[in-house]
């Protein structure tokens, strides 16, 4: 590449120029639809316009003021929302995504960075998110502050199934791969463990506590590591874990509603993951040195979902 362009490019984007703004929406355009690095940008830049901008130029345009928090655009929310977090490494140190998402509308309601994984930091962020927007269910991962923060809200609290299987498979897994333990003992701990899947696989409520009472019946054959599941998870959080086939009433705040099905709860934290995986994929991880300026590109990126992927009802 030719380092006189970079110059060039320099000399362009001083402020109040004439040129800034057709860079600064070109950059908007290519961070909205790709997972870019930002030696990636500065080479499409040379590629297509032929001007080599400088890292901190391209951090520059992408300034929107935004310091803590950022917020989707205004929306009849459903009230139906996953939470999760991720985190991001920022100036060296890791940091928190926090993501409060719509799965209903499809699309995350806002953002925000935290220093640390806290209680306190969960809570406020969901809490002054929600305070004037519907807020009926939450559906989280198992960590146990989920439990008391969701409850103090008083909506309904959907612990994610997937992340069941997950931890359950972790444990699974490892006997699984143990050469000393006999064919038949494993093959007996796979079908246990697909008993305990089909449990929560219906839409019917009476259907999923006629197959827990029945893999209770057995409870002296299943194998160890999955009673141990059965009796500090399963049966303990099991209203947690099928909030989504039951019946509510809405009106659990200011909401005047009739009766509503369950089934809009998500019952998996996946939607959040999903939206993960598309803005910030584990491939293209990038080093910020300031929250700001991964909350620059996350906006620009919410933008992008949002008009994308969201399932905003038309009202007109």
């Amino acid at each position: 590449m030719d380092k006189s362009s970079q110059h060039h490019i320099d000399s362009v984007i001083k402020p109040l120029h004439r040129y800034s703004n057709v860079y600064r929406d070109k950059l908007k355009s290519l961070i909205q639809t790709g997972a870019r690095s930002l030696r990636e940008i500065a080479e499409d830049f040379y590629n297509f316009f032929g001007v080599l901008p400088s890292h901190q130029s391209i951090q520059n345009w992408l300034q929107t003021g935004a310091t803590k928090r950022i917020t989707n655009i205004k929306a009849p929310y459903s009230g139906y929302y996953c939470y999760d977090e991720q985190h991001i490494k920022i100036k060296g140190k890791w940091n928190f995504r926090l993501t409060l998402y719509d799965h209903i509308l499809n699309m995350p309601v806002a953002e925000e960075i935290a220093p640390k994984e806290t209680k306190t930091a969960i809570h406020n962020f969901i809490k002054e998110i929600t305070e004037n927007i519907p807020f009926y269910a939450l559906t989280t991962d198992h960590l146990l502050e989920y439990k008391t923060i969701t409850d103090s809200f008083r909506v309904i609290h959907q612990q994610c199934i997937f992340h069941l299987y997950k931890m359950i498979g972790v444990s699974v897994y490892k006997i699984l791969k143990d050469k000393t333990i006999p064919r038949q003992v494993k093959i007996r701990l796979v079908l246990y463990f697909t008993e305990i899947k089909n449990i929560f696989r219906t839409f019917n409520e009476k259907t999923a506590i006629k197959r827990l009472e029945t893999l209770l019946e057995k409870f002296d054959n299943i194998p160890k590591v999955l009673q141990g599941f059965i009796i500090k998870k399963i049966i303990p959080d099991f209203q947690r874990l099928t909030q989504f086939l039951r019946l509510f009433v809405a009106s659990l705040k200011i909401y005047d509603f009739q009766f509503m099905r369950h089934p809009y709860i998500s019952r998996t934290s996946n939607p959040d993951e999903n939206y993960y995986r598309q803005t910030d994929p584990e491939q293209v991880k990038r080093k910020y040195k300031k929250p700001e300026g991964f909350l620059n590109y996350a906006s620009l990126k919410m933008q992008y979902w949002t008009k994308k992927h969201g399932k905003i009802p038309n009202t007109h």
